[in-house]
Formats: C-alpha cells, structure tokens, sequence
C-alpha cells in the first residue's frame, strides 16, 4: 500500500501531529514536507510528532541522507523539534537520528508515543519555562 498520512494541529501541546500508514519513500517525505508547509502553522513554536508505528519504511542510504536536507524548508528548519515513533528501532532508524544530529536538526526516536510527546513538550517548553499546556496556570 502506498503512503497515507494524516496531519493535525494540537493547540493544547503546540504539536503537529502526522500519522503514517503504508510503505513511506523519500519520495514520500517530500510530498509530506510540502504537505506541512502548506499548513501555515508557525513550527517556530511548534514540535512535529510523526508516529510511524502503522507504516513501512523503505529508505536507502541516500534516502537517509537526503531527508534531513528537506527539514530545511521547514519555517524553522533546525530549530524544529521532531520526534518519529517507530514499532521498532532499527539500525537504519538509529542511523538515521544519527545523521540527523550530525546536520544539526532536532531529531529523537522513539518507540513510546508517551515518551515522545514528553521529549518535544520539555524541548518546547526550554530551560525553566512551563511545558506547553501549563503555561499560566
């Protein structure tokens, strides 16, 4: 089955929520990442929660490194915070956040959905500063 995905915008987190079914390409991130460009939402201030638990992956090693390259056309590029729920890590998965932290964006995977939703709540919330949700009570 092709790639489908759904993206949603959680106000309460100030997370953009997109999930994936299917057998996802680098040619489907591309047509994902123009997808949420075209959301309008200011990702300065949001984190991008990308569960990947329904879909199969198959990337190549290019692939793997290209993908990162199209973060950059994000609003914020590698200011964004972006977690990836995966049914499992992998070697090409860890690869992946590897290459990622080398080319400076926020990437962390997870296979814990819970787990994600803390990491991109405490990353957009910053140093000494309330978790999004908390703010001002």
């Amino acid at each position: 089955m092709d790639a489908q995905w759904t993206i949603q915008y959680l106000p309460e987190q100030r997370l953009l929520q997109i999930i994936t079914r299917g057998t996802l390409t680098g040619a489907c991130t591309e047509k994902l990442v123009r997808e949420i460009q075209q959301t309008g939402i200011d990702l300065k201030k949001t984190g991008i929660l990308m569960d990947n638990r329904d879909a199969e992956l198959q990337f190549g090693t290019m692939d793997i490194y290209d993908c990162p390259k199209m973060y950059q056309q994000l609003a914020n590029g590698r200011q964004t915070h972006l977690a990836i729920v995966f049914r499992e890590i992998r070697k090409d998965t860890l690869f992946y956040e590897t290459v990622c932290a080398n080319m400076g964006y926020q990437v962390a995977i997870f296979t814990d959905y819970a787990q994600a939703v803390a990491w991109l709540t405490a990353a957009l919330a910053g140093p000494g500063q309330p978790p999004p949700g908390e703010i001002g009570t």
